[in-house]
């Protein structure tokens, strides 16, 4: 179903400006969400709809303004409760030293994101502006992959096999690492300490490597495996 942010008051918009060297720049009719009515959507999803949201938005007085398409995602996964927000990109992904492709992020913490924004291509700046919105407004995780490989939603939704930057927040870190431990798939010590550890980001990639090397020694069947997640998936 085809909708707007002006359909059932989904978006309100606020102008947007723009500030170089402390003069502040008329973009015209860009804006920002300035707040959300997910009714209209909700309905749709009570309906087995699929929606897809044209982004522009009227402000309080009705005049339309264009929204970042990033920017109105992760408003909309916030004002949903959505636990995940998934975008879409042309290239491989964020670098920590372009065009080194080795370098290529796999994994940030929104701190990380807001201390690298200023160094960033201009067009995957809002990606990661909305991926921090959408993670400190209560989604779980928001990851970018790369939009150029074949049925690259579905893989990265049941197998996270093209997983390009994953953005959390400290606590959901934590949160994964208690329920990988109280469910069994790593052991309590390694949980403690992955928790304890000073490095988040490191504590991640620890888990998924636990994970790895128990599926590769059979110290976890896989079968039990794919229970957990998705059991780890509904719950959180």
């Amino acid at each position: 179903v085809g909708m707007s942010g002006e359909d059932g008051g989904l978006f309100t918009a606020k102008r947007r400006g723009l500030v170089v060297d402390d003069e502040e720049i008329d973009l015209g009719l860009v804006g920002d969400v300035e707040s959300v009515d997910p009714a209209s959507i909700l309905d749709l999803i009570d309906a087995g709809r699929i929606r897809a949201v044209a982004t522009v938005a009227p402000d309080v007085e009705g005049q339309v303004h264009n929204v970042n398409g990033d920017t109105a995602a992760a408003a909309l996964a916030v004002a949903l409760g959505a636990k995940r927000l998934v975008m879409l990109t042309n290239v491989a992904g964020v670098y920590a030293n372009y065009p080194d492709e080795e370098s290529v992020i796999t994994q940030i913490s929104t701190a990380e994101v807001r201390a690298m924004l200023p160094s960033l291509d201009a067009g995957m700046i809002p990606k990661m502006e909305a991926c921090v919105r959408a993670v400190e407004g209560g989604v779980t995780s928001a990851t970018v992959i790369d939009g150029r490989i074949p049925h690259c939603l579905l893989l990265e939704i049941f197998t996270g096999a093209v997983l390009t930057v994953l953005c959390y927040s400290s606590l959901a870190m934590v949160l994964l690492t208690a329920t990988l431990a109280t469910t069994n798939v790593i052991p309590l010590d390694v949980a403690l300490g992955l928790v304890l550890g000073a490095n988040l980001g490191s504590g991640l990639l620890g888990v998924l490597t636990t994970l790895g090397a128990s599926i590769e020694t059979r110290q976890v069947p896989m079968g039990n495996l794919i229970f957990k997640i998705i059991g780890i998936a509904i719950a959180a």
